[in-house]
């Protein structure tokens, strides 16, 4: 390839990978197969200049390693056959990747999720062996069974890689249960889709074992009355339309010592949810898939 083709690439190149988009939260850091799709891409509309013997973008990613501007981070046990790439030219060749990112980077419309997100927002203090990247798909699905992804073989997802001593995981999140997505800007080339601090501590709730486990869970909802926006989460109980949910949330703020203005949305959602009467048979503990004997109050749920 002549030296003036291969410059006017790289300079368009340089060009694409700026700055983020929805399409690709992370700029820095890519996975093979979307590299190369962008590769291609700048290759088709710049036929012209870069002419008709392009090499295709597998070529040019392998050009692009051997020149030092991309560089492969380490995944261990690696189950899906795709490489990573650090794109950073002034990066030295020993620094780590936050996880978060090299998993926004494997799954760019996934959403960074669970223990994750309970790690990122800092509501736990310990630290977490593992991470998810959710994939979202259309659909509301009904109360039982109460939580997501019971499909799965493994209880936390589908096992992707082990980076930087993390098991990194993904799974199936349903848009009606998280109405609660945002990205947030890490750096100029860097951005996570991640669900807000008010969906994690719902996602505690709904599935307690990919966000750590209960004790994370019970210090995570301990942070909720300093951190928590409480009209957001209203908002987020209000898409999610689910009663066992609200009583749970109405449980967990009691028993945390959490304040709710009465007349807010979301004290108007727990006093209905509090003020309904409900059998023996309805009763649900507060995290689902535990066991525990003690009635709540009028919630309905059954505490530690």
């Amino acid at each position: 390839m002549p030296p003036e083709v291969w410059e006017n690439f790289v300079r368009k190149l340089a060009e694409a990978v700026s700055c983020t988009s929805e399409d690709h939260p992370t700029v820095r850091v890519w996975k093979d197969t979307d590299l190369v799709g962008v590769i291609n891409g700048i290759a088709k509309a710049n036929r012209a200049e870069l002419r008709t013997t392009f090499p295709p973008g597998r070529e040019i990613v392998e050009r692009l390693e051997g020149t030092g501007w991309l560089r492969r981070l380490p995944l261990a046990a690696n189950a899906t056959g795709r490489t990573l790439y650090l794109m950073e030219r002034e990066a030295a060749k020993d620094e780590v990747v936050d996880p978060l990112e090299v998993l926004q980077a494997m799954l760019s419309s996934g959403v960074i999720s669970y223990f994750a997100a309970v790690s990122y927002y800092e509501l736990t203090s310990q630290m977490p062996a593992f991470f998810h990247v959710g994939r979202l798909a259309n659909g509301h699905p009904p109360e039982s069974p109460p939580s997501e992804g019971l499909i799965d073989r493994n209880p936390l997802g589908k096992e992707l890689f082990e980076y930087d001593g993390v098991l990194c995981y993904e799974t199936k999140r349903y848009r009606g249960l998280t109405p609660g997505v945002q990205r947030r800007v890490i750096g100029p080339r860097t951005s996570y889709r991640i669900t807000t601090l008010e969906q994690t501590l719902l996602d505690a709730l709904l599935q307690p074992l990919r966000c750590g486990g209960e004790a994370v869970v019970f210090e995570a909802w301990g942070h909720a009355a300093d951190q928590a926006d409480f009209d957001r989460m209203a908002e987020h109980l209000q898409a999610i339309d689910r009663d066992s949910l609200v009583r749970r949330v109405g449980a967990m703020l009691e028993m945390t010592g959490a304040e709710v203005k009465s007349g807010s949305v979301l004290g108007r959602l727990l006093s209905t949810a509090k003020g309904t009467t409900r059998s023996q048979d309805a009763m649900i503990p507060l995290l689902p898939g535990l066991k525990y004997g003690h009635a709540a109050g009028n919630w309905g749920v059954l505490l530690p």
